[in-house]
């Protein structure tokens, strides 16, 4: 009986250990910060469409759009 009892509370100690390490880490990986500049310069896009017939009032595609590079 004082076997179970102390195997019990090894394992609820274990259990909390594991627990308080997980926040601990969580902890301090969420203060990290990273210093350092990131740029991002104009992109431009040359996007042109073809086989496009205008209606009165709607736009449609005489076949399947493709992409040309």
């Amino acid at each position: 009986m004082r076997r179970k009892k102390s195997r019990k509370i090894m394992g609820i100690l274990a259990l909390c250990l594991v627990i308080s390490i997980t926040i601990g880490y969580a902890l301090i990986s969420t203060t990290l910060t990273l210093g350092g500049k990131s740029n991002v310069e104009k992109g431009e896009w040359n996007i042109h469409f073809t086989n496009i017939k205008e209606f009165e009032g709607s736009v449609s595609a005489s076949k399947k759009a493709s992409i040309d590079n």
